[in-house]
């Protein structure tokens, strides 16, 4: 006689609870939302489906996603009718995420995952402990005024401008482009067609366009088609760094950066300013 062997109740009860979580989370005109995004009069601003999906499990259903750095005007709308809070991760992603919200986006305060944190790995006590010590934009906002040109940009790896020799002799036959630079161009023209659409586009080695997939997909469908190149509407992090340098890409182009550690010799292509 062959026993069935019962499941254990506890890991049924969280199984039972993560699918009832995601049901709760909605979209709301096209963004993804907590269920209380329209009746709560405080809105918590955050930067993905995953922290909304975390800050459900501490009970927290007011939340709406960025998902990137351009804010939907779904979420801009929402700003002017709500108390809005923005809750953004402790790195430098978060930093740029805040800087277009507050220049875009009618914020009241604003709070942080701890240095280096995301806000979709905290636990209840800490995200609590996070919205607790918000502070007034405002604040924010004046820093942001004083903060120099040089502090705001990130340290580029590389320059799509030639050097200027001079004294230098123009030769009679045009001079052909660099194929470093020829694909640095291609990429950044392709940029600017992704840029708003919160997509991934993969090339090979020619530059050849392979797949186009959405953004939360993109280190699942590199392992498998192992791309040359990758241009995305995104934020360019240590994490997509990793995963690209183990499966042979390149290049990447992204919208911004984060802070970066270790290149690992792909070359980090950013739109330009």
């Amino acid at each position: 006689m062959m026993i069935e062997q019962i499941p254990d109740s506890q890991r049924i009860e969280e199984e039972v609870r993560g699918l009832v979580q995601t049901s709760q989370i909605i979209t709301y005109k096209g963004t993804p939302a907590g269920s209380d995004i329209e009746t709560s009069e405080t809105m918590i601003i955050v930067e993905g489906r995953a922290d909304i999906l975390n800050l459900l499990k501490a009970d927290i259903k007011n939340t709406i996603a960025v998902e990137g750095t351009n804010v939907p005007d779904a979420v801009v709308e929402l700003t002017k009718k709500k108390s809005a809070i923005a809750f953004l991760d402790g790195d430098r992603g978060g930093d740029i995420i805040l800087r277009e919200l507050l220049q875009k986006a009618d914020i009241d305060y604003v709070a942080r995952a701890p240095k280096g944190r995301e806000v979709e790995e905290l636990g209840k006590k800490e995200i609590i402990m996070a919205l607790r010590k918000k502070i007034p934009s405002a604040q924010l906002r004046q820093e942001e005024t004083t903060r120099t040109a040089e502090n705001e940009q990130p340290v580029r790896e590389h320059s799509l401008q030639l050097p200027v020799k001079p004294h230098e002799k123009p030769s009679a036959e045009e001079p052909k482009e660099d194929p470093e630079i020829k694909i640095k161009n291609a990429l950044l023209e392709q940029l600017q067609k992704t840029k708003g659409s919160l997509m991934a586009k993969l090339f090979d080695k020619e530059i050849k366009r392979i797949t186009e997939i959405e953004i939360k997909d993109m280190l699942t469908t590199i392992q498998s088609i192992k791309p040359h190149a990758i241009v995305f509407d995104g934020i360019i992090t240590q994490r997509l760094i990793d995963g690209a340098a183990e499966n042979g890409v390149k290049y990447i182009a992204g919208i911004n950066q984060a802070m970066i550690s270790n290149a690992k010799d792909i070359v980090i292509i950013l739109e330009k300013k």
